[in-house]
C-alpha cells in the first residue's frame, strides 16, 4: 500500500480544507494518509474540517510529541552519511550569509567571529538532531511522497531535507492566495507544486520552477471547496442574532457581505470600526438589504468578546458571522462582496461574486488588479459605490 504524509504547521484553513479534499480522494484509490502534526497544535482544527468535509475516516493523524523518540545526540557514522549526502546533492549553506555582521564589527573593532561560529555549530547541531528525528519517523511510516505548505520553518525543513535523503518525492501545497511577493525570497525545494491562482503561477514560475513541475488545483469550476452547496437552514449556527437568517437572506431584495480584518491591531480595529459604522448607516436606510458581517479567521469565535462588535449593530438586517463560517459559502449567497486587499478576492473571483475592495493597502499584498474583476475604492466613498452597485 501507498502511503503520503501530509505536514502542517499552521491553522491555514485553506490548506487544511483541501487536506481533508485531498485525504478523501486518495482514500479511495486505496492509498494509506498520514496528517503529520508539526505544532501538536492543530488537532481541534483538523478534526473540524474533518467532520465539514466528511474525511475523519479517511487519514491517521500523527502528533509529532508522542510519535517519535527524541534524541538528544547522534554519533559520528550517522553524522557523516547525512553529510556526505548532502554535499553532493545540495550546496546551500545551512546558514544565511552574515556579511553585514562582518561590515558592522569590522567599522566598530568587534571581533564577532567566535560567536558566530559557536551560534552556526549550535544551529546545525539543533537541526541535524530534528533531521535524524525525521528520518527515523520516515523510516517507520515508509511513505512515498511528502506534502508540505509553503512555511519553511525549522521541523518542515528537517522534514524536506529527510524525504531528499529517503529519496521521497516532495510536494509544496501553496497557500491559495499564492504569498504575494515574499515567494520570490523562498527557495526551490519540492518536486512539485500545487498554484491556485495565475498569479500564484507567475510566481513560482518567476522563483525558476519548471512549467512541467506546477500542478493546478483551487481555480477550477469542479472545486468541491467552491461548489458544495451550503445549507442556509444551517447558518444559524455561526451567526448572531442567530434567529431567522436564512428566512431573511431568502425574503430580501439584496445581500451584502463584508469580510473583516483581523482585530489584532489599532488600525485594523479603526477601519473595521468605520466599515461596520457606514453599512450599519447603509442598512437602516434601505430595510430590505441584509449586511453579513464576517470576522477574520484569525479571530475567535466568541463574537460576545469581539471590541469591534457594539449591540446597536446588530438588528435584524445586519448578522455577524463566526470567523469559523466557510467564506466561499457566504460568498455564495450574497448579491455582493466587500472586502480589503487579502486572499479573500481569490474565492470572489473564483465564485464570480461583485466585488469592492476598500483601498487600504499595506503593501503585503500583490497587485489583485491582476484579476479584473473588481472596483477599488476609497472607503470615504464606499456607501456611495454600493449604491452605484
Amino acid at each position: 500500500m501507498k502511503k503520503v504524509i501530509l505536514s502542517l504547521f499552521s491553522h491555514n484553513a485553506h490548506i487544511i480544507a483541501r487536506y481533508m479534499l485531498l485525504t478523501h480522494a486518495l482514500h479511495e484509490t486505496g492509498i494509506k494518509i498520514y496528517i503529520l502534526d508539526l505544532t501538536n497544535k492543530l488537532e481541534g482544527e483538523i478534526d473540524k474540517y474533518a467532520k465539514l468535509y466528511k474525511s475523519k475516516h479517511t487519514f491517521t493523524y500523527i502528533n509529532i510529541n508522542q510519535c517519535i523518540n527524541r534524541r538528544k545526540s547522534f554519533n559520528k557514522k550517522e553524522l557523516n552519511k547525512i553529510l556526505n549526502h548532502f554535499n553532493k546533492t545540495d550546496p546551500t549553506p545551512v546558514c544565511s550569509s552574515t556579511n553585514f555582521i562582518s561590515e558592522f564589527t569590522t567599522e566598530n573593532n568587534i571581533d564577532l567571529s567566535p560567536a558566530i561560529k559557536q551560534v552556526k555549530e549550535d544551529y546545525l547541531k539543533i537541526f541535524l538532531i530534528k533531521l535524524l528525528e525525521a528520518i527515523d519517523l520516515l523510516n517507520i511510516i515508509n511513505p512515498s511522497i511528502f506534502v508540505y505548505a509553503c512555511e519553511l520553518d525549522f521541523s518542515t525543513r528537517a522534514y524536506i531535507a529527510a524525504s531528499n535523503f529517503n529519496g521521497l518525492k516532495v510536494i509544496s501545497m501553496q497557500h491559495c492566495e499564492g504569498n504575494g511577493e515574499e515567494y520570490e525570497q523562498l527557495p526551490i525545494l519540492a518536486d512539485y507544486y500545487l498554484a491556485y491562482s495565475p498569479y500564484n503561477c507567475k510566481k513560482l514560475i518567476e522563483m525558476g520552477v519548471g512549467k512541467d513541475k506546477i500542478l493546478f488545483s483551487g481555480m477550477i469550476e469542479n472545486d468541491k471547496i467552491y461548489t458544495n452547496n451550503i445549507n442556509i437552514r444551517n447558518l444559524h449556527n455561526h451567526a448572531s442574532p442567530s434567529n431567522d437568517i436564512g428566512k431573511r437572506i431568502e425574503s430580501s431584495k439584496y445581500t451584502i457581505l463584508i469580510a473583516l480584518k483581523p482585530n489584532n491591531t489599532k488600525k485594523y480595529i479603526h477601519l473595521n470600526k468605520k466599515v461596520i459604522r457606514i453599512l450599519v448607516e447603509f442598512s437602516q436606510n434601505n430595510p430590505q438589504i441584509v449586511v453579513l458581517i464576517k470576522l477574520h479567521p484569525n479571530d475567535k469565535d466568541d463574537i460576545q468578546k469581539i471590541s469591534i462588535i457594539n449591540k446597536q449593530f446588530i438588528s435584524d438586517s445586519i448578522f455577524i458571522i463566526k470567523s469559523s463560517c466557510p467564506l466561499t459559502d457566504l460568498l455564495k449567497l450574497s448579491n455582493l462582496f466587500i472586502t480589503f486587499n487579502s486572499s479573500s478576492i481569490v474565492d470572489s473571483h473564483v465564485i464570480n461574486t461583485r466585488t469592492i475592495v476598500i483601498d487600504e493597502d499595506d503593501g503585503k499584498w500583490p497587485d489583485w488588479d491582476f484579476y479584473k474583476t473588481f472596483n477599488k475604492v476609497d472607503i470615504k466613498i464606499l456607501e456611495l459605490e454600493i449604491i452605484n452597485e
